[in-house]
């Protein structure tokens, strides 16, 4: 049986994963951002939402992606 202690050390190297793929993400919506403007594209598309949307398999990855692409796209609403 795995201890709490060896359990929570799991989840922070996920959780570092997870700011390193965060970090990386967001340097993608900044370029996003930038090809959007050059072709006069708008920032938000519904489309696009629901397919990154789709890829949930539960609430609880439905939520934490919600709040992603939210996030997303404020970071290319402030450039």
């Amino acid at each position: 049986m795995t201890s709490l202690k060896e359990t929570r050390l799991k989840i922070d190297k996920i959780d570092t994963e997870i700011l390193r793929l965060l970090r990386s993400r967001k340097k993608l919506v900044i370029s996003a951002k930038k090809l959007k403007a050059k072709s006069k594209k708008p920032i938000e598309d519904k489309k696009r939402e629901k397919e990154v949307l789709s890829e949930a398999k539960d609430p609880y990855e439905t939520a934490i992606l919600k709040k992603i692409v939210s996030e997303s796209k404020k970071v290319q609403h402030r450039l």
